[in-house]
């Protein structure tokens, strides 16, 4: 049995959120008239990531052996209780996103989504903030070479989000922010 072993570096930064949450705030009304579903703060973090993938093809790789693969497509894994895996999401815009996580969910609810469709993402988002924790410490899921965690941790007026991200043998990333806390 081959096993892979890959360094796991977990940091805690802030991230600027404003132009995300002014986004939401101003079109939330508009956008579940639109498209049927809200706009969540997940979208904004897929779209942000795919571009971060394209941009660092690398960290939407995978270990095979001793070689690392380039994908040409981007697979996001959404970890939670279940893993939601959405298809070429670089092909998806927000509303997309957001209706497939609400059908996938959906499914995973009803007991209806198979093992196809929770295993094969490219690369693994993690909201660690659903446990009600403050911080926590994402796994890597080989053959992936990365993962992303962001935290909602609400502290009085405000919101603080961590997140992470490991490349492999390469440079880890990681950051949060405080916003004001508009709920």
């Amino acid at each position: 049995m081959h096993r892979t072993l890959l360094a796991l570096l977990t940091t805690f930064n802030e991230v600027d959120m404003t132009n995300l949450m002014k986004l939401r705030a101003d079109y939330k009304d508009v956008f579940v008239d639109e498209h049927g579903v809200k706009l969540g703060l997940m979208s904004g973090f897929i779209k942000a990531a795919m571009s971060a993938l394209q941009h660092q093809p690398i960290v939407n790789g995978v270990i095979d052996g001793d070689d690392i693969m380039y994908r040409q497509y981007i697979d996001i894994s959404i970890a939670g209780l279940v893993v939601l895996v959405l298809r070429n999401a670089n092909g998806m815009n927000f509303a997309e996103i957001e209706k497939e996580i609400n059908n996938l969910a959906k499914k995973a609810t009803d007991g209806t989504m198979s093992i196809d469709e929770m295993d094969g993402g490219t690369f693994t988002i993690s909201n660690g903030g659903v446990y009600g924790s403050l911080l926590s410490t994402p796994i890597i899921n080989p053959p992936q070479l990365a993962i992303l965690l962001f935290v909602l941790a609400r502290c009085g007026n405000s919101i603080t989000i961590w997140k992470l991200a490991k490349f492999g043998d390469d440079e880890a990333y990681a950051d949060s922010t405080s916003i004001p806390n508009e709920r």
